[in-house]
């Protein structure tokens, strides 16, 4: 049995050397291919790094975005707070034109223009009913204007609304 084993006794030294040999026989093959995967890596956090950088530019781009639109929604409510003032004031002053006709009468501007004295008289009633009736026709066409304008403001806030809420 000593002969036995003598001989698996360099046996077994000749597969471990030969093992070994393989091992240390190509070292740059080991370290390279951990060099790759190194390069990899560092590529990847490039490229993490890069797509982080995109989306804190998209960030501030958006928050931007936002601060803009609450900023034109602030505009937009103090500008539709000011055009329904106005309308409210050119209302009333439309309510006193409608008032003022009814108390008058449809017959009243006739009698005005008939009971003159004077052609004088009656050129100053005929340009002073033509001012009333002129006055009267701005009037509502600022009230028209002005109600359009509303309009167009209390869409644009709900646009400006809504965008903020994406």
């Amino acid at each position: 049995m000593t002969g036995h084993k003598a001989h698996i006794r360099p046996a077994i030294a000749l597969i471990f050397l030969s093992l070994l040999g393989g091992l240390f026989a190509h070292p740059s093959a080991g370290a390279q291919s951990t060099e790759d995967k190194l390069d990899a890596v560092r590529a990847r956090v490039g490229q993490l790094r890069a797509e982080a950088t995109r989306a804190a530019e998209q960030q501030q781009d958006a928050w931007a975005e936002l601060v803009t639109t609450r900023d034109e929604i602030s505009d937009t409510r103090a500008a539709l707070a000011d055009a329904q003032a106005r309308l409210g004031r050119l209302e009333v002053r439309l309510q006193d034109v409608a008032r003022t006709a009814y108390r008058m009468g449809a017959l009243s501007a006739v009698d005005l223009l008939l009971t003159s004295e004077s052609f004088s008289e009656f050129s100053d009633r005929v340009v002073f009913l033509d001012q009333m009736a002129e006055d009267d026709g701005d009037i509502i066409t600022r009230v028209t204007v002005l109600s359009e304008e509303l309009h167009r403001r209390r869409a644009d806030l709900a646009r400006l609304e809504a965008e903020q809420q994406r």
